[in-house]
């Protein structure tokens, strides 16, 4: 006799991506415990008594999202921040925070997400911060979290002063802090000012606020998430969540700027439910590191000044701002962090705490030194986040070192600046269909809050290239539905633990997302998020897991 014990169901009437090139078919697919039993096309089969049949009127079974670069532990906060995207100006941005200052403790941080520091112009003066919020330390952070804006208040609770950081981190003028802070400044004043809210918060909010955005993401169909860059002091947090939401999570450590003995600095110190992994930055966002040709400086030259005579001087403007430096016959960038040799000791260290490496690398400069030290220490498993701008070379250099490739097609949406540099007429955008014809696992991710959260939205974005403002960005990088599916789900999975993942298949575990329609049309939703069997979300409803 069949053993009872264990759950089946069969999810029928349905269009099934299936298989590890999730290809769509009309068909049905069987549920046996936590895994995939059974997958037919065409009419159901005929069932035991025992088996629960669902009838899906049609819907899309897909892989479940695996978002392997979220931020969630910072997102999760958002909802207690103020929102700067609608800000124009500083005079916007002053009064916000007199407004939020008048009604906060005195010791409250007055916190920022979304601000768009290229669109505004000129940026306040510590002072100007100092007296719109009465004392409070402020911390506004620009949508790319690669840089902030804070007052003295704010370098105090931080120690600014008195840390080391990279040359230009702490922007000063005529020997003064502008209170504009890059990179690992800026990285280190937000995980204060996070840490800090939190313990001004009972445990039990700040929970349930990671709780929220955890619920956020399974409600988008995301049954897997990878927060690449988890404080120290933020492990136990993210542990507790772990038991109180059905949600796979895991992280990757970032090391601590701060000296305080409560500061852990091991690394590594619990990766949730990935494997060991540990982060490391080879350039910024707005200080990318870029190399190029002569001949292609010379290109991008030409399409400026063409772009100025035609009353367009946006290309011009970007050009012209971009700091460049002639090293070795070639323009380069000066932002990139460490050199091959100082990247291979840090892949090294992160060897021998037996950990994954995950590398920053947007600019193909940064790209390049990332694949010259994988090369070099033999890392066999790695990988290299983001990769906007890629020349032909470059990517057969990500090819030859073995890594795994993490793209954000949402950044796409929010392009209009990568555009007017003419970029693509001299490199690969967001290369995703170059990648993946080199070879190259290549998994969509978010980058939330950075990007859009939604998959649905970074699919679409994937396959159309398409901006916000209807701006196509570098078409032959278009890939199909089922490759950015594909992406954003098996590949997603490969990212985080390094090993391949079937999707679809018999055998492995059913986590599902179910759609209202397919993919590609705008108007399609999530019905139910599926995660070892069982549905813990459908239609705005969460359902925990059985214990």
């Amino acid at each position: 006799m069949p053993n009872q014990s264990v759950e089946r169901k069969l999810l029928y009437n349905a269009t099934i991506w299936s298989g590890e090139d999730a290809i769509p078919a009309r068909g049905w697919l069987e549920i046996e415990g936590e895994k995939i039993k059974l997958i037919g096309q065409g009419k159901r089969p005929k069932v035991s008594e025992h088996t629960d049949t669902i009838d899906l009127n049609g819907a899309h079974i897909l892989p479940g999202f695996v978002d392997c670069h979220s931020h969630l532990t910072v997102s999760a906060w958002i909802p207690c921040s103020i929102d700067g995207s609608h800000w124009k100006d500083n005079n916007e941005m002053l009064d916000a925070l007199r407004r939020r200052a008048s009604v906060v403790e005195e010791t409250e941080w007055l916190m920022v997400f979304y601000a768009d520091f290229h669109s505004m112009g000129r940026l306040p003066s510590m002072l100007e911060l100092d007296e719109a919020s009465l004392g409070r330390p402020v911390i506004i952070n620009d949508y790319s979290l690669h840089q902030c804006l804070a007052n003295e208040a704010a370098y105090k609770r931080a120690n600014i002063s008195a840390l080391s950081f990279p040359i230009n981190d702490v922007v000063v003028k005529n020997g003064h802090p502008t209170g504009l802070l890059q990179e690992a400044a800026s990285g280190h004043m937000l995980s204060i000012a996070l840490n800090q809210l939190a313990s001004e918060l009972e445990s039990i909010s700040a929970l349930a606020l990671l709780e929220s955005e955890a619920a956020r993401h399974l409600a988008m169909g995301i049954t897997a998430c990878h927060d690449p860059c988890v404080h120290p002091r933020m492990q136990v947090a993210m542990e507790r969540l772990q038991t109180r939401t059905p949600l796979r999570l895991s992280w990757s450590h970032v090391k601590s700027n701060e000296s305080a003995d409560y500061v852990v600095d091991e690394l590594c110190l619990s990766c949730g439910a990935g494997p060991k992994s540990a982060k490391t930055f080879l350039d910024g966002a707005k200080q990318c590191a870029i190399c190029l040709e002569p001949t292609e400086v010379m290109k991008l030259t030409a399409y400026a000044v063409g772009g100025a005579l035609r009353g367009d001087f946006s290309s011009l403007q970007t050009l012209t701002s971009t700091k460049m430096l002639y090293k070795q016959r070639k323009f380069v960038t000066p932002y990139l962090r460490f050199s091959p040799d100082e990247v291979s000791g840090i892949l090294d260290e992160i060897g021998m705490a037996d950990a994954r490496p995950k590398i920053h690398a947007i600019g193909n400069e940064a790209v390049k030194c990332a694949c010259q030290a994988l090369k070099q220490t033999g890392t066999q498993d790695s990988t290299i986040e983001h990769l906007i701008l890629l020349t032909n070379d470059d990517i057969e250099d990500v090819a030859d070192c073995g890594a795994i490739a993490s793209l954000q097609p949402g950044f796409l949406n929010q392009s209009e600046e990568l555009v007017a540099s003419n970029m693509e007429k001299v490199m690969n955008v967001i290369p995703a269909k170059s990648l993946m014809e080199a070879g190259i696992p290549t998994a969509l991710s978010s980058d939330n809050p950075c990007g859009p959260l939604d998959p649905l939205g970074n699919i679409r974005s994937a396959v159309r290239r398409r901006s916000d403002s209807g701006v196509i960005v570098d078409k032959k990088e278009a890939i199909t539905i089922s490759e950015a599916v594909r992406g954003y789900s098996m590949v997603g999975h490969h990212a985080i633990h390094g090993k391949p993942h079937r999707g679809i298949s018999v055998g492995e575990v059913a986590d599902l997302v179910i759609l209202s329609s397919h993919p590609e049309n705008p108007s399609t939703r999530v019905l139910s998020t599926w995660i070892d069997g069982e549905a813990v979300y459908t239609q705005g409803v969460m359902q925990r897991r059985r214990p």
